[in-house]
Formats: C-alpha cells, sequence, structure tokens
C-alpha cells in the first residue's frame, strides 16, 4: 500500500542464504516488560517515515564509494 505495489510476494522465489532464519517475530512485549520500553509508531508509520526518508534523500543511494 505504502509503495503501490500491486503484485503479490513471491514467497520462496529466491534460493536460501546460509544467513537467513527461519523464524520471523515481531513481538515488543518483552522489551516492555523488562526495559519499560514502548514504539512510538505503529510498523507502517515507521515504514513510510523509512520511505519518505528514501524518496527526500536519492541521492544517497546513486553514491557508490
Amino acid at each position: 500500500q505504502v509503495l503501490d505495489i500491486r503484485d503479490e510476494p513471491q514467497w520462496g522465489s529466491m534460493p536460501n542464504r546460509h544467513w537467513d532464519s527461519t523464524t520471523w517475530v515481531g513481538d515488543s512485549d518483552k522489551i516492555r516488560q523488562v526495559l519499560g520500553w514502548c514504539p512510538r509508531n505503529t510498523f507502517e508509520q515507521g515504514f513510510r517515515q523509512t520511505v519518505d526518508w528514501f524518496r527526500h534523500n536519492s541521492s544517497i543511494l546513486a553514491r557508490r564509494d
């Protein structure tokens, strides 16, 4: 939705890499319990901010060091 991509992801279309995780979990409950930390943004808000940053700093992506 954020990037207006209409295609569905093709899961399993790339070969596995030795360092890939087989389990992906995103749950901030433990860090909230242990440290009292709470996210300021939802995932979508943070993703939109990241996309906006890249759109406004596109010249950085063109650099080759």
